[in-house]
């Protein structure tokens, strides 16, 4: 069998992702399932690559671990990310014990690109879009629109001369451009803006910025504190008015088995935890226990900390949320599952600039000279193009150049920095996926104990990390139910015991609550016991069968002992 590559030289588009997808499941039939989950705007399919070990049983009898990349369509380290995941559950089952393991216990839902017309666009032309490609707003109004006016194919930055500009050339590097001081009155100072057309009516003198035609935002469009575009831009009409998020919607209620969820985005270098939109006060602290455990094997394996949303990634302090209608205040805040989102790659960390998350705040003339030599020296000057005159049809005189944003800002670049990134996030979503809860049965056997009447019981496990009602913000929502176990018998098999499906309530994983680090404790929390009564005048067999829709299904065959 070929191997399953995977190169870090460029973005597939579209139709190589599906090709590249469709290849997955042809040299791997036996471990994978390739669908469509819905489709885009403009009518694309929202591929999910489903991989388990069919062997051991259905993906819907098995704790899901859920991955997806792209709902922002220019941030495509991160799909890229998700096809390393692939590649490693694949590629690596038949030698790696931990992927081995995860492949047979569980159920991997992987979508590499959410927002597939918005990225298809974004690779092919300068542009750049947010998510999907609708007109949003879809009035267009006058002012100043990105566009590629010198032909370069990018759109970059316009420096244009101004005695009250708001920014001067560095003197140490006349490419690099930092702000103007409070106190500077004499030498040459600049306007910065996208490099672009004024539409409308113009006759010199200021203008206004018309923005973006693709501001759609499909990461505020889910129901979790939602907020109509007045409170946040971008979140359309609606929750859920959009065919990717309802694809997205509609696909997790079809699996309820989906226990723990990873995002991927860019950039920072940062792993974000629940909330978007509330303190750690309103997280159970039992919770907050699980993510810091997490957190800390992830930064082990990423090199990123993880923060809260609202705690530590809020851009502006002053803004009482970071976002509204995000997967942060749906998936978890609502649903109870253990979601993470992980912003890829640190440009600034990259080139030795240090500081909280280095972009979100002001970087100063030095960074920005750090950056510089990284550019120079690193990239071999390739993430930056330098100034040059252009006669703007608009404007007159101005001067085209800059960062070469998409390939090195917001994206890894090719080469060594994206396939390292991408392999770090690959392996912590495999961390990621062993959290999860894992029914099993540890032993089951039966004893007469009267005429024909027979005591069957099972000792069930619950051999994951996480309790089997995951996290307890499911609990408060009552978004989970509790262990169910019940007996599968044929012929003249009769179960006596009432009601038959018996309730076990929720069983503990071996991430232990901290009261059960007690020296001398004999308790046992994450296993029970359940028993029934069967009548069988001449034997048989009967099957005991456990099931959580988050933490899967158990089976053990029982012979009934002669009497």
């Amino acid at each position: 069998m070929s191997r399953l590559t995977l190169t870090f030289d460029h973005f597939p588009d579209y139709e190589e992702l599906t090709r590249w997808l469709q290849r997955a499941h042809d040299q791997y039939p036996d471990l994978t399932e390739l669908y469509s989950i819905g489709r885009t705007y403009e009518g694309r399919e929202i591929w999910c690559l489903e991989i388990t070990q069919k062997a051991t049983g259905p993906g819907l009898e098995k704790p899901g671990m859920y991955v997806d990349a792209n709902i922002h369509a220019s941030e495509f380290t991160g799909g890229m990310a998700a096809l390393e995941t692939i590649r490693v559950l694949l590629e690596e089952y038949p030698r790696d014990p931990l992927v081995r393991h995860l492949v047979d216990t569980r159920v991997f839902y992987i979508l590499p690109r959410i927002s597939a017309d918005g990225s298809e666009m974004v690779l092919k032309t300068p542009y750049y879009v947010r998510s999907n490609v609708r007109p949003y707003p879809e009035e267009e109004r006058e002012g100043l629109y990105p566009e590629d006016i010198n032909g370069d194919g990018l759109i970059l930055t316009m420096r244009v001369k101004d005695p009250n500009g708001a920014w001067r050339k560095s003197a140490k590097d006349p490419r690099v451009m930092v702000r103007r001081g409070i106190d500077e009155v004499e030498g040459e100072f600049y306007h910065l803006y996208v490099e672009g057309r004024i539409r409308g009516p113009y006759e010199g003198g200021p203008f206004p910025s018309g923005g973006n035609r693709f501001k759609l935002d499909l990461n505020r469009n889910f129901p979790g504190d939602y907020r109509p575009e007045g409170i946040q831009p971008g979140a359309s009409l609606y929750p859920l008015d959009q065919p990717e998020t309802r694809a997205m919607a509609e696909f997790f209620a079809a699996h309820p088995n989906i226990a723990c969820a990873q995002t991927f985005h860019t950039f920072s270098g940062v792993i974000l935890r629940p909330y978007a939109t509330r303190p750690d006060k309103e997280i159970p602290g039992e919770d907050l226990r699980w993510f810091e455990i997490l957190g800390q094997r992830g930064k082990e394996i990423t090199g990123y900390p993880m923060v809260s949303v609202y705690e530590g990634f809020r851009f502006d302090k002053a803004s009482p949320v970071y976002g509204y209608g995000t997967l942060f205040e749906w998936w978890y805040g609502q649903q109870g599952v253990f979601y993470l989102a992980t912003e890829l790659w640190n440009p600034y960390e990259a080139a030795g600039v240090t500081g909280p998350f280095s972009g979100h705040r002001e970087l100063t003339e030095e960074d920005w000279l750090k950056m510089m030599e990284w550019n120079d020296k690193e990239l071999k000057g390739e993430g930056f193009v330098d100034w040059q005159p252009f006669q703007h049809p608009d404007l007159g005189e101005v001067e085209i150049g800059g960062w070469k944003t998409l390939y090195c800002i917001s994206n890894a670049p090719f080469g060594r920095y994206l396939k390292e990134h991408a392999q770090r996030n690959a392996r912590f979503n495999l961390t990621h996926a062993a959290m999860s809860p894992r029914l099993a049965i540890a032993r089951a056997s039966a004893k007469p104990v009267g005429d024909g009447v027979f005591e069957v019981w099972a000792d069930v496990q619950n051999q994951g990390y996480l309790p089997t009602y995951v996290t307890r913000q499911a609990l408060q929502m009552k978004a989970v139910k509790e262990v169910e176990a019940f007996l599968e018998a044929e012929g003249d098999i009769e179960v006596l015991t009432r009601p038959a499906t018996q309730t076990l309530g929720h069983i503990s994983g071996r991430g232990l609550p901290p009261q059960f680090f007690r020296p001398g404790s004999l308790e046992t929390p994450s296993e029970k016991r359940v028993r029934f009564l069967v009548k069988a005048p001449r034997g048989g067999e009967v099957t005991v069968v456990v099931r959580h829709a988050r933490a899967g299904t158990a089976r053990a065959r029982v012979q009934l002992p002669p009497f």
